[in-house]
């Protein structure tokens, strides 16, 4: 059994050289408490664990406290174990920089990053997901300018752009020109009274420009009979 001066010596040790950990017997290397003081003062030791204290989960949350970087001192096990990554990447978005390819390109590690408030992996993740809808609606209400690296049609998207503009309005200048022009005629306001309106109709808005509006008349002035007729059939 370690006792409190064992315990209190062996840490004065450890803070004075970590190396000394691997001299230390069994008991002090497996004692929870040493381990953890040890990660405080020298993260790079984890290496020196044994392999059930590498893969403890809360060994390893204060592994990461140290910064993201230190997730490659992680097992192969549990750098692959999609229930870990999850949880750290939720807790730690950054972590996401430094996972393998294979848990890079997995959507819902990339959601979970970004609700962990690392908006920024839009800039470097998969092209895959720069068209995806979940992706960008996470992050652009996480931050609306995150709008900069979607695809055109995201950026094209009403429901994402009106989300993207209300946390910030800056955003707008990262939409589609349909869209800045939509925003700028009918402002946020108006905007999602037509989204309300589509939803309800199930018809897609159109604007109507003043080309249309006079090709319209036109139309009417060359074939009056067509009107004449309608209003025949809604007279009889």
């Amino acid at each position: 059994m370690i006792t409190p001066t064992d315990m209190k010596n062996t840490i004065e040790l450890l803070e004075k050289n970590p190396k000394y950990y691997e001299s230390l017997p069994e008991e002090y290397k497996n004692n929870r408490f040493i381990v953890m003081h040890l990660l405080k003062i020298n993260y790079p030791s984890f290496t020196l664990l044994s392999e059930e204290l590498r893969n403890d989960k809360e060994i390893i949350n204060q592994l990461l406290l140290n910064g993201p970087r230190v997730i490659q001192y992680v097992s192969e096990e549990l750098k692959n174990n999609k229930e870990f990554i999850l949880d750290v990447v939720s807790k730690q978005g950054t972590i996401y920089n430094f996972l393998s390819e294979n848990m890079k390109n997995d959507k819902d590690v990339a959601l979970a990053a970004i609700s962990g408030g690392f908006c920024l992996i839009l800039d470097s993740m998969s092209d895959k997901f720069r068209d995806d809808k979940d992706i960008f609606t996470a992050a652009v209400k996480k931050n609306g300018v995150m709008l900069r690296y979607a695809s055109e049609e995201i950026k094209n998207d009403k429901e994402i752009v009106l989300m993207a503009v209300k946390t910030n309005r800056e955003s707008i200048d990262y939409a589609s020109r349909e869209m800045q022009k939509l925003f700028k005629k009918h402002g946020i306001d108006g905007v999602e009274q037509i989204i309300e309106n589509e939803k309800k109709t199930g018809e897609k808005y159109q604007e109507i420009g003043v080309l249309d509006m006079i090709g319209d008349l036109l139309n009417k002035l060359r074939n009056p009979t067509t009107d004449n007729n309608k209003n025949n059939k809604n007279s009889i």
